[in-house]
């Protein structure tokens, strides 16, 4: 076995295995926020599927320093309002059998759009809002699918895919039931779509937000984290995903699917880590050329959500 694939499957069991310990008695209390955690997962997303997390690796290590963390599952293929009702629904739920009142929204990719929709709608239930790698002004991979589906023959093909898969990941992950609506979710990631949601769902807006206090609207904290891979950087497993959206871009910085201008709301902790938009979740399995880890950087969020009293 090459020592890079022997690197792979030993980082990949080591986040299996994080995952499975965090039942397991805390190291730290270091992430012990006062709400708890809400990861959010994106378009085409689930909690699990068998071993594997949306999330992978990253609800065991905040467990393992003192957090609470919750992984609903919505539809992965939706709009933002539909998955961010369904959202709603998950809260409402935890509320009434854990007594809890807020939790800390992180959404990745349309995680972070979903999020923003449901604090948008009962800002008594979110202390703060954080989405990585969330195109919050559109993204061009959608436009183009969105060009795609407007031409007949392509849009039945396209609908029937995306459909698919979107009941696939919901059979898998247990959860049937899931509507699926590929053209909703579309026109929610698309930049039309995204500007008649931004008019509609304003709190956080870049430029409203002040770095020592990111409090945009009524008592919710927005913060937002994205990527841009360097387009010298050696591929790296699962980056030849990427290099078709990447074209979409021209010279624009992006993660492969989402801009780095686009993936800013609230106050930007960061826009440039080495990362593609898998790696944000930590499906890279290799470490990034540069800077930490995906999981690294969720666990320092956590601390700070937690030193901040949130």
């Amino acid at each position: 076995m090459s020592p890079t694939r022997r690197q792979s499957l030993t980082l990949l069991a080591a986040a299996v295995a994080a995952g499975a310990a965090s039942s397991a008695e805390p190291l730290s209390v270091s992430a012990a926020t006062a709400a708890p955690i809400v990861l959010v997962h994106g378009f085409l997303g689930f909690d699990d599927v068998a071993v594997l997390r949306y999330f992978l690796g990253i609800p065991g290590l905040l467990r393992q320093h003192g957090a609470t963390v919750l992984t609903p599952n919505l539809s992965a293929v939706n709009s933002n309002e539909a998955r961010g009702d369904q959202l709603l629904a998950f809260l409402a739920r935890w509320r009434e059998a854990s007594g809890g009142t807020k939790v800390n929204l992180i959404g990745h990719s349309q995680g972070g759009t979903t999020a923003r929709y449901a604090a948008s709608l009962m800002p008594e239930w979110v202390s703060s809002v954080t989405t990585i790698g969330t195109p919050h002004t559109g993204s061009p991979v959608a436009d183009a699918l969105l060009r795609a589906d407007a031409v007949p023959g392509v849009n039945v093909a396209l609908e029937a895919v995306l459909k698919a898969l979107g009941h696939a990941l919901a059979l898998l992950s247990g959860k049937p039931a899931n509507p699926q609506q590929a053209r909703a979710a579309l026109r929610s990631l698309g930049s039309a779509g995204a500007a008649v949601f931004n008019a509609q769902h304003p709190m956080g807006e870049p430029g409203t937000v002040a770095a020592d206090d990111p409090v945009a609207a009524n008592g919710v904290r927005y913060w937002s984290i994205g990527s841009a891979v360097n387009p010298q950087r050696a591929s790296k497993w699962l980056d030849p995903l990427f290099l078709a959206g990447r074209a979409y871009f021209g010279q624009a910085p992006n993660d492969g699917v989402v801009g780095q201008a686009a993936s800013r709301w609230g106050h930007v902790l960061r826009d440039d880590f080495d990362w593609n938009h898998l790696e944000q979740i930590n499906h890279g399995w290799f470490k990034p050329t540069t800077g930490p880890g995906a999981a690294s950087v969720y666990l320092d969020h956590a601390k700070r959500l937690k030193n901040l009293g949130l």
